[in-house]
């Protein structure tokens, strides 16, 4: 199983550099910039990163189809992957309704990802590239070429996305949130596969999952809690069915940050010794996961250093007492 870890761009970019070279030491595989675009801008971050670090790969996660066009997204691509020497990966998204939303974007995710993953695939590949849609049009378009075939994975919670990203996608990227979500959304992506004519074996599943510590999870309750329901108001209502859990208790447990169970904090966040977590990576590679990503959330309650600190503490035992058992 791959392992990896996510950067957090609210951080310093001193310490993002800081955090992912300790990563490339420990002998993390690949390091995903967030690509939030209220936060910093992940291009040029992956770039520095790129030309500071040798052996991990670099990926962005993800380039929003409703907020740049793939002309924009398949010319940093090749760019960064020339840079990287052939250690990036491009994950493509439709961002979150939240931000949809607040920006008063179209929100068809669907026929926006298909169309955006066929241009940028298509600009990638080398020019002149025509395309005609519904949302995206190309006419003899060129972009900086890619050396290699850049691998284009798509971010995706809900069914039909899944199943978009196993049918069009080389991998695709998931918060995981319980046994339940996790293995209808790992159906989903084999349909679309199916559909394709693919086999497993050329796809790539990533899992995001949270990890906050590797002692005992009770100690930690005061701020696993509000941690928990801030996830939860995050994930899908899709989850929260396939987690058995009705939609006026989610949003209660969500609006609470004192009222998350121990059971939900365990189904959304690692926690435990080193022994119990390296059982749940290995029960997330059994359901067929191919890549762990360690998430680093934000938490409101703490100062934006204090995390930087916990996360860096957390990433570098994970790497010391739970990667060698994954190998």
């Amino acid at each position: 199983m791959r392992v990896g870890v996510r950067v957090e761009t609210a951080w310093t970019i001193g310490q993002q550099l800081e955090y992912v070279r300790e990563a490339e030491r420990l002998g993390f595989d690949i390091a995903w910039v967030e690509g939030n675009a209220f936060k910093s801008e992940p291009f040029s971050t992956a770039g520095y990163l790129a030309a500071q670090t040798s052996r991990i790969e670099l990926g962005v996660a993800i380039a929003a189809v409703y907020m740049m066009h793939p002309v924009l997204i398949a010319s940093a691509a090749a760019t960064l992957d020339d840079l990287t020497g052939g250690r990036f990966i491009m994950g493509l998204g439709c961002s979150s309704v939240l931000a949809t939303d607040r920006l008063g974007l179209d929100t068809r995710p669907l026929q926006w990802m298909r169309e955006g993953l066929a241009c940028v695939r298509a600009l990638l590949a080398g020019g002149p590239a025509s395309y005609e849609g519904e949302v995206f049009s190309l006419r003899n378009v060129s972009v900086t070429r890619a050396k290699r075939p850049l691998p284009l994975f798509v971010a995706a919670e809900g069914p039909k996305m899944q199943e978009l990203a196993g049918e069009l996608g080389d991998g695709w990227i998931i918060a995981t949130a319980g046994d339940g979500y996790n293995q209808a959304s790992i159906r989903a992506v084999e349909a679309g596969l199916a559909k394709s004519g693919r086999a497993r074996a050329s796809f790539r599943s990533v899992a995001y999952t949270r990890l906050w510590t590797l002692e005992s999870p009770s100690e930690e309750l005061p701020m696993l809690r509000p941690v928990t329901s801030r996830l939860l108001a995050r994930i899908s209502p899709a989850a929260w069915k396939h987690m058995g859990i009705e939609g006026e208790t989610a949003r209660r447990i969500a609006g609470d940050p004192g009222a998350a169970p121990e059971s939900l904090i365990r189904e959304l966040i690692f926690t435990g010794d080193r022994e119990a977590v390296a059982r749940r990576a290995r029960e997330l590679a059994a359901q067929g996961f191919d890549e762990l990503v360690l998430e680093s959330s934000a938490v409101t309650q703490l100062p934006m250093d204090t995390q930087y600190q916990h996360y860096s503490e957390m990433m570098r035992r994970f790497g010391e007492q739970v990667l060698p058992e994954l190998r």
